[in-house]
């Protein structure tokens, strides 16, 4: 999930015209579902959402997935110390029902009971606490959890700590979902609650992770990962750059360097960063196709119709949408727990 000002400004705006204007584009694939496109019967799956996000409870979050083709969602908690979020996004969350975290797993694993086929489940304890691993453990043991995510959390993520998490879910083929913000680009200008709004460290402190986790997948996210799309330092102190993408990136030297790095192409850093360059995207996609991961981070259909104006082939599209999200996690019954 993404914090900030613009993103916070912009919810409720999308919120309102995703319920009352995508409808009306609609088309009928199936008697029981509405989608964004015509003739389409791809399998989708939505590799980053949350419980009861954005005024989107359990009955509106079905609705929004069959009304999108979605045909699977991976429902990630977010569980982080409450002076480690930004106060001012708290409108958009779950804490009305629990107050325990932004989006608690116990919302997930509720989801999960009412709609099993649909949802593949994601949590991710705090690793500074000293029962982080046990957690972990349980979670995967008792409750089909298939991802470690969202790691979203004001510490460096090649912490120790962390390190031995992310080994823990790479032992158990578990993906790890990442999220990212620079400290510098993320100011708020007033001495409370914070100076800023950071999380994970920086582009080194993943390429230090992928380094010490060579058996672990990650899944890099938000906007201190997606700046990086562009050999240049905007990033460092603007959330989300635009204009022309300068190739040579760190993006794709990681991508290049490491094999468990895939990029989650969720919320609007995403977007921005694919859409300064069209066509430097496709190269990218092209040269890393079993790379990306078709994801949201919120309910409307805007990376979707983005993927379909670059016009790639069938096959890069099935990876995109389903293919590498399947891949990447575990069959329930071949997670270890030992």
């Amino acid at each position: 999930s993404e914090d900030g000002d613009s993103q916070a400004e912009r919810a409720v705006t999308l919120f309102f015209r995703d319920l009352l204007t995508n409808g009306a584009n609609c088309t009928k694939l199936k008697a029981e579902k509405i989608c964004f496109w015509e003739g389409e019967d791809m399998k989708i799956i939505d590799a980053h959402n949350h419980p009861d996000f954005h005024g989107h409870n359990f009955e509106r979050m079905i609705e929004n997935m069959d009304r999108n083709g979605i045909a699977q969602t991976w429902l990630l908690a977010w569980e982080t110390p409450e002076d480690e979020y930004d106060p001012a996004t708290k409108f958009c969350m779950a804490l009305p029902i629990d107050d325990s975290n932004p989006n608690s797993f116990r919302l997930c694993w509720e989801y999960k009971q009412k709609a099993p086929d649909r949802f593949i489940l994601g949590y991710a304890p705090d690793p500074r606490r000293p029962d982080a691993i046990q957690r972990m453990r349980a979670a995967i043991a008792n409750y089909n959890v298939q991802i470690c995510g969202e790691v979203k959390l004001r510490m460096m993520y090649d912490n120790p700590d962390a390190i031995d998490l992310f080994r823990f879910c790479g032992e158990n083929g578990l993906p790890v979902t990442l999220h990212f913000d620079n400290a510098s680009a993320q100011r708020t200008g007033r001495e409370f609650p914070r100076r800023s709004w950071w999380y994970g460290g920086d582009i080194d402190t993943l390429e230090r992770v992928l380094r010490l986790c060579p058996e672990t997948k990650f899944l890099g996210h938000a906007p201190g990962f997606w700046c990086h799309i562009s050999n240049d330092d905007l990033g460092t102190t603007t959330a989300y750059p635009t204009g022309p993408v300068v190739p040579g990136g760190r993006i794709e030297q990681l991508l290049e360097k490491y094999d468990n790095l895939y990029c989650d192409m969720s919320a609007g850093s995403c977007l921005t960063a694919v859409s300064r360059d069209p066509e430097y995207t496709k190269t990218l996609i092209f040269a890393h196709p079993e790379k990306f991961v078709f994801a949201r981070d919120y309910y409307d259909s805007r990376m979707y119709q983005f993927i379909e104006s670059l016009d790639l082939p069938d096959d890069i599209r099935e990876n995109i949408y389903h293919a590498n999200a399947e891949r990447i996690t575990p069959p329930v019954k071949q997670v270890r727990i030992e």
